[in-house]
């Protein structure tokens, strides 16, 4: 067997689970090939969990072998990071056995379980397994089942915005009004329950990235303008009309908030400008798209150039057609 056969071999061996064997194949490799990142990440990535057979083994199958996997993982990767292997063939190898097998036993404590209450909190844990993987078909079906089982709280709202913007993404579609309708809903509901690390669609991540570049102020800072920016651009007809229950609590909040933002500590100022810049947003995609009026678009559009002029440059550089959604 050649070296890129035997590669090929213990990465296989890897995604079936068997550690033992890929560790063999890669300390092989590694005999002749001392110095190739691929192969130490592997020949450490598969030692790791050879070695930790006996301990999982020892848990029940189901919530506690799943715990032990993501509790594991979480030490693993961390090493891993400090001796450069993220970017390794064979770490993602890896992250898909472990993290699939801690969604198999998510499925089996689920069935097992599921004569009680619906516990969202697994199933929450199962579709982040899932997104990991990039399993996104999966991970929405579940996160659809939670909605309807239980009441969303802002985490499983983003989860499934996250997922079906990227199944979006996977099927070519330009522009996931249902994906991102969820993400603003969890915006809404709670922005500071999104976790960064969990975003890869293609609106967050440049979000995201656009909040964390301009600002100084780090991650928490990036986190506060993240609703405002995703929302400037993903400015598209399509994204679910809000009910005038939730229009009325936008409204209480803007001008609770538009108050507050005169008395707040300045290191407050900005946390309260973010989130009226993501309210008149709100506003403005009402007024553009589900009951247009000009005269309201431009009264809050007025109100974000006081607040951030970069956010409404942002708006209009991504608003649809030359002159808005009002052609």
């Amino acid at each position: 067997m050649n070296d890129q056969d035997r590669y090929q071999h213990a990465l296989e061996a890897i995604d079936n689970f068997d550690f033992e064997d890929a560790h063999y194949n890669f300390g092989i490799l590694l005999e002749s090939n001392p110095d190739d990142v691929e192969f130490r990440c592997g020949f450490y990535a598969s030692g790791y969990w050879a070695n930790r057979r006996e301990a999982y083994e020892r848990k029940r199958e189901g919530r506690p072998r799943a715990a032990y996997f993501i509790e594991e993982w979480d030490a693993f990767e961390l090493q891993a990071g400090e001796r450069g292997f993220p970017g390794c063939e064979s770490m993602q190898a890896t992250m898909r056995s472990i993290l699939g097998t801690a969604a198999d036993h998510f499925r089996i404590a689920f069935q097992e379980e599921s004569a009680g209450a619906i516990d969202a909190g697994l199933l929450k844990q199962l579709s982040i397994c899932l997104i990991r993987i990039e399993d996104y078909t999966n991970a929405a079906d579940i996160l659809m089942f939670a909605r309807r089982k239980t009441r969303p709280d802002a985490f499983l709202l983003f989860l499934l915005g996250e997922s079906l913007c990227r199944l979006d993404e996977i099927d070519r579609v330009p522009f996931s009004a249902r994906g991102l309708s969820y993400y603003r809903d969890a915006c809404l509901v709670d922005h500071r329950a999104i976790d960064p690390a969990l975003i890869a669609s293609r609106f967050a991540v440049r979000a995201f990235e656009k909040v964390y570049a301009e600002d100084s102020g780090g991650l928490e800072s990036a986190q506060e303008w993240f609703p405002a920016a995703l929302h400037a651009l993903s400015f598209q007809p399509g994204l679910r009309q809000l009910t005038d229950a939730e229009l009325d609590e936008v409204a209480a909040e803007l001008a609770r908030l538009t108050g507050d933002l005169e008395r707040v500590i300045d290191r407050f100022k900005e946390r309260v400008s973010a989130r009226l810049c993501f309210y008149h947003l709100l506003f403005m995609y009402h007024h553009s798209y589900h009951e247009p009026d000009r005269t309201l678009v431009a009264e809050h559009e007025e109100a974000l150039r006081a607040l951030s002029e970069s956010m409404l440059t942002l708006y209009r550089e991504n608003r649809i057609g030359p002159g808005g959604p009002f052609g």
